[in-house]
Order: C-alpha cells, then sequence, then structure tokens
C-alpha cells in the first residue's frame, strides 16, 4: 500500500488553505479544507512534489459560482460515459456466460473475465481528473448524508454522488485479483446444478424425470415450494430437503454431480446401492473464504469503510449495520409469526416441518400443471414474453406510450442459472430481463421470475432515463430495487387474468411477511458469518462451515424451532448468494419491507404513475428517498401491524 509522502505533512495542508482562501475569499475556507483533506488523502509521491501540489491546489480548485456549476456539469457528464461504456463492454463480453443453452467453444470464460480498462482507476488519478473532483467537491459522510439529505436540491445531490463515484485508490493488482475471485464464484453457483434425476427415495419410487437437475439452492427450493398439493407432498418435501441439507454441509457424492450415479438415496447417501466414495467437501465455503480473503486485502483502501461489512452494507447500500440488524431481529421476533405459524399448520393439516419456512402461499392450493398450463397458453417461450411486453404493461396500468417505451428499453433472454436483470448504463442500451425455463418454456416459477425481474427492469429503465441529473442515476440500494420487483412479482396472477383469491390484499400481506422472515434468517446468518470470519480471519474452508452450520442451528433454535420444529439440514445456510453475493441478501429483506411500504401507498389505479414518479426521484439515501417517495420511514413495524391485521381478516374467513 503506496503511503502519504512524508513531507505532506499538517503545516503544508495550513498552507495551501491559506493560500486558497487570501485568493478567493474567507467563505471559501470551509469547502478549500474539505477539498484539500480529500486531496492530500490520495496524493502519492508519484503524482508530484510539494511544488506540484502547490501548483495544482492553485490552478484547479474552483470558487462557488457558475464555474463551479459548470465543472459540476462537466465531470458528471465524463464519468457516466466513462463508467457507462465500460459496463456496456463488461455485459457484451458476459452475454454468452449469462445465457442459457450456449456452448463455450474455448473463449467464453475468459472473455467474462476480461477488463478492458484494468488501470482505469489509476488512471484517473494520474491524469488528475480524481483530484480536480476531490478538491472541489467534498465527500460526505453517512451522517451528513443522513442529516442533510432532506434539505439537499438535485444539484446539491449531484455534487454529493460525484465526490462518491471518485473511485479508491486499490491498485490493479488488487482489482485483478478480484475480477477473478467474482468470476470464480458466479461460476460455482450457475452451474452447480445437482442431478436429482437419479434420486432413490426411501420406497424405491424416482421422484423425478431421468434427466432432470435442479440448480442450488434456486431450484431446489423452489421445488419444495411447487410440492404443496401434491400426493405424497411431504413425502417429496422432505428428500427435497434432504438434497438442499447435504448441498449445505458439502455431503453430495461427486458421482452424483459428474452425472455417474444411477441412484442416490439422499437420506442413506448410497450411490448405486453402494458406499457413497468421495464427497464435494466444503467447495462452497472454499468460494466464500476467497472472496473473505480479497475483502481483507481491500480493507486497508477504505478507511471510512475498513471492512466489508461496512462498505456492503452503509457505503454501499446506506445504511447503518445496526439498523439492518434491528431490522432483520425485529421481524424474527415479531409475535404475529406465532399465529401465523398456527394458521400455516391448520391449512397443511399437520404440525410444520423444517422445509416449511418456504411455505409463503396461504391462498388455496393451485395444482401446479394448471398454472403451469396458464402460462403455457399465454407465454409459451420468452421470445412470446418479449412480444407481450406492452400488453403485461398495459395490464399494470402504464399507458400505451409509456408501454411501448419501457418494451423497446427492455430485452428479454433466458439465464443460464437463476433468473437477474442487468441495467443498462447509457440511454441508448437495454435493460436485460432474464429468468428461467423449463424444457425450452416457461412454466410457473419461470414466469413469477421473470415478472420479479420485469420489476427491476421498469426501475432501472425509469431511474436512468427521468432522473434530474446523471450524477442521480439509480436508486438508493439494493433494497429499494427489490422492493419494485416483489411489488411486480405480487401482479402475476393480474398478468395471467387469473382469478384473485378472496382476501387478496391480506393474503398477499400475509405470503410476504412469511417470505421475509424466511429469508431474515438468512441474511442475519449472513451477516453473522462476516463477523465471525473478521474474528478468524485464517479460517479454513473446513471451519468456515462449520461455524455456518453452527451458526445456522443458533438462529434456528431462537427464532424457528418454535414454529418449525427441528431442522437436521441448516435450511438458513442453503442460500447461494453467501457464498458468491458478498452480504447481499439483507437486502432481500429490506427490499420485503419497502415493497410493503410501496403497497400500502399505492391503489390499483395508481401503480404506474406512481412507480414511475418514485424511480425519477434517483439516487438519494433511503430514508430521504423513503420521504419523498412514500413520507414512509424505513421500520419493520408497518408490516408487522399490518400482516396481524390480515392475518385477523382471514382468521374470521377460514373459507379463504
Amino acid at each position: 500500500m503506496n503511503e502519504r509522502p512524508a513531507w505532506l505533512n499538517d503545516a503544508l495542508h495550513a498552507e495551501l488553505v491559506d493560500d486558497l482562501v487570501s485568493q478567493y475569499c474567507e467563505t471559501e475556507r470551509a469547502r478549500a479544507a474539505a477539498g484539500i483533506t480529500q486531496l492530500v488523502a490520495a496524493w502519492r509521491d508519484a503524482d508530484g512534489d510539494a511544488t506540484a501540489l502547490r501548483s495544482f491546489v492553485r490552478t484547479r480548485f474552483v470558487p462557488s459560482g457558475p464555474r463551479l456549476a459548470q465543472l459540476l456539469a462537466h465531470s458528471e457528464d465524463a464519468i457516466y460515459h466513462l463508467r457507462g461504456h465500460l459496463a456496456e463492454i463488461h455485459r457484451a463480453l458476459n452475454r454468452w456466460r449469462d445465457q442459457a443453452d450456449i456452448d463455450d467453444p474455448g473463449i467464453d470464460d475468459l472473455l467474462a473475465q476480461f477488463d478492458p480498462a484494468p488501470d482505469l482507476d489509476e488512471e484517473l488519478y494520474r491524469s488528475k481528473l480524481a483530484f480536480v473532483i476531490l478538491l472541489n467537491f467534498p465527500r460526505r459522510s453517512f451522517a451528513e448524508k443522513q442529516r442533510y439529505a432532506p434539505t439537499w436540491s438535485a444539484d446539491e445531490w449531484a455534487a454529493v454522488r460525484l465526490a462518491d463515484a471518485v473511485p479508491h485508490r486499490v491498485p490493479r493488482a488488487l482489482r485483478d485479483r478480484a475480477r477473478i475471485a467474482f468470476h470464480h464464484a458466479r461460476e460455482f453457483y450457475h452451474n452447480f446444478h445437482i442431478p436429482v434425476g437419479c434420486v432413490v427415495a426411501d420406497d424405491g419410487s424416482r421422484p423425478f424425470p431421468p434427466q432432470r437437475t435442479l440448480l442450488a439452492h434456486w431450484l431446489v427450493r423452489e421445488e419444495i415450494r411447487a410440492s404443496y398439493g401434491m400426493p405424497q407432498a411431504t413425502a417429496r418435501q422432505r428428500l427435497l430437503a434432504r438434497i438442499m441439507g447435504r448441498h449445505v454441509d458439502g455431503s453430495i457424492p461427486l458421482r452424483v454431480l459428474q452425472g455417474t450415479a444411477t441412484s442416490w438415496c439422499p437420506f442413506s447417501n448410497a450411490v448405486n446401492g453402494e458406499d457413497p466414495g468421495p464427497l464435494v467437501g466444503p467447495q462452497r465455503y472454499a468460494v466464500w473464504c476467497e472472496l473473505f480473503q480479497l475483502a481483507r486485502a481491500t480493507d486497508p483502501y477504505f478507511p471510512d469503510f475498513p471492512t466489508h461489512i461496512a462498505r456492503a452494507l452503509t457505503m454501499d447500500n446506506q445504511l447503518s449495520v445496526e439498523t439492518v440488524e434491528a431490522l432483520l431481529r425485529d421481524l424474527l421476533e415479531a409475535p404475529v409469526r406465532r399465529n401465523l405459524a398456527e394458521l400455516a399448520s391448520a391449512r397443511l393439516g399437520r404440525p410444520l416441518q423444517a422445509f416449511d419456512i418456504y411455505y409463503n402461499n396461504l391462498a388455496p392450493v393451485e395444482p401446479l400443471d394448471e398454472l403451469d398450463a396458464a402460462v403455457a397458453q399465454r407465454f409459451p417461450d420468452a421470445a412470446s414474453f418479449q412480444q407481450q411486453l406492452p400488453q403485461i404493461l398495459r395490464a399494470l396500468g402504464f399507458k400505451k406510450n409509456t408501454a411501448n417505451f419501457l418494451t423497446a428499453h427492455i430485452r428479454v433472454e433466458i439465464a443460464r442459472g437463476s433468473g437477474h436483470a442487468s441495467p443498462a448504463r447509457l440511454l441508448e442500451y437495454p435493460s436485460i430481463l432474464r429468468t428461467s425455463h423449463q424444457q425450452q418454456r416457461l412454466n410457473w416459477p419461470a414466469f413469477v421470475t421473470a415478472m420479479h425481474e420485469l420489476g427491476h427492469c421498469v426501475e432501472q429503465v425509469f431511474s436512468l432515463h427521468l432522473v434530474p441529473r446523471p450524477a442521480l442515476i439509480g436508486v438508493p440500494n439494493l433494497g429499494v430495487t427489490e422492493g419494485f420487483a416483489f411489488t411486480f412479482q405480487a401482479f402475476a396472477r393480474h398478468v395471467l387474468d387469473l382469478p384473485a383469491p378472496p382476501l387478496a390484499e391480506a393474503v398477499t400481506t400475509v405470503n410476504s411477511f412469511l417470505t421475509a422472515c424466511e429469508i431474515a434468517g438468512a441474511g442475519l446468518l449472513d451477516l453473522l458469518m462476516w463477523r465471525w470470519l473478521y474474528a478468524h480471519p485464517d479460517a479454513s474452508p473446513e471451519a468456515l462451515r462449520d461455524a455456518t452450520l453452527a451458526c445456522a442451528d443458533e438462529l434456528w433454535k431462537r427464532y424457528y424451532a418454535p414454529y418449525f420444529g427441528h431442522d437436521e439440514n441448516h435450511l438458513l445456510a442453503a442460500y447461494q448468494h453467501m457464498i458468491g453475493m458478498m452480504l447481499y441478501l439483507p437486502n432481500y429483506t429490506v427490499g420485503h419491507l419497502i415493497a410493503h411500504l410501496i403497497r400500502r401507498h399505492l391503489t390499483p389505479h395508481s401503480l404506474a404513475r406512481e412507480i414511475q414518479r418514485m424511480c425519477a426521484l434517483g439516487n438519494l439515501t433511503p430514508d430521504a428517498w423513503l420521504s419523498r417517495a412514500l413520507g414512509a420511514s424505513l421500520s419493520a413495524q408497518p408490516f408487522i401491524h399490518d400482516t396481524q391485521h390480515a392475518l385477523t381478516s382471514l382468521i374470521s374467513n377460514p373459507t379463504c
């Protein structure tokens, strides 16, 4: 790590400030002091000696007024084009790895790791562009943003976001290491398909078609959810949960993953009736360890956010770590969960079991094949979803011109792994909606995923095209965009013209709360294990695995066992996000909270108009955004209160 030059001392710092004040006036002292503090923190010997520094400060400091406004406009436009074009190049080079059913001819993995501008961040410093911004636009601390956000104008916000956009001075070697590590992680979780066609149940039956595979964890979880209402559903779900458990602890036989097993019993772990042989082992935890060591090596270059926990939750998502943890625990400790568990047990006609944490639909059970048929009738493939985007958006209340505008800026594709949305970074490019498919067709889970990703894409298009300034492109954090995605997902039945269940609003609230509580445990585990890693920085993959399972057990006993009983499969640790997405999971719970606040705010006739208005606010702090968008603050209490009210309605109407 390059250190600050020894000659760059407090006396020189004071001299530089006084020089600017004498050149302009006393009213510039605060700006000058803040800018010089930022400048000297990043200055290195290679950037010039004391004479060069003095000259740079005198010639590049711009006093308040029209020239400073022009500097802001030119700088944010430059950052927009630099970052935007590079992001589009990256998307183009990754498209063959992100899309399904495309064979690698021997170059796609290298293209996905290729960086066309590996030295860009350092070049911004060598060219002095970064120093001009740091000198003239002070970075605002998290506390300052929380305090002043309600009063800042769009222009003031643009100055704040421009300063945030200046990269920290991380060495190229470390950025290269990060690119490779993230590629390895993505390859791991996108390709961890479990061949369940060889699975044999205890009774000797084979529950899955011969060539069927399930992507861990996503499609295993969805298969559990889809099993409700099927004949012998509980036995099938116990089998799937055991498969999930072996994925979590690494005890899947290698022969199963390699496709050489003709039969596999997940309960006994026998392969072809014999000893399982070599197991997968702690592979997934080795991926996590690699990313942690990367984060640890990066920590010294972010003195204001010296851990990945601080960077992921506070720097990137603009929430304090304490706030995030409190939101997760508030949901998990809500007394209404006991009443929900009692109702869920009554609906299922049996005591709840561990895998019932995925039971998130208290509406009357509908056969999955009927839902699949409804999807196939309207959307037989991804191309038909693309073709009918205008009609989908019109059904959601968007006017014809707006629906056509959105359609022109959204492209639908099939994902290699789970569904996702890839945002455009330049106005002339589309947002990409990727969902899954089965045997070249959309089924109900794929359609629900498509609706979720459509919410992301609509937000991405609006928050790119409608924000007041380029520096404000986007929304405050991942929780906000997940909030829009969950909102659109809730309209899946509506788009298919399927009748709404009785007390649909109450059912939606309760179902959303169940989902939020399920993933809150996984998010809390994610956070606690990152703390554990920092406390045990040299832990092996085996030690990380064992600690993760132990922490999952502890959280389960406290927050889930009273309702779902014992969990031998450590289901809280199943999410692959923990392995490769570096503290992403808490965003889902925040997203559910925000989605509920959005639903509270919207009426059936205002959804399209209000979503457009809210996305146009841009990248403020979450509190400022929620205040302006919804007149609300981020809290679990409205969700808990409304769930109790909805639950009362459902209990008083037992036919629903």
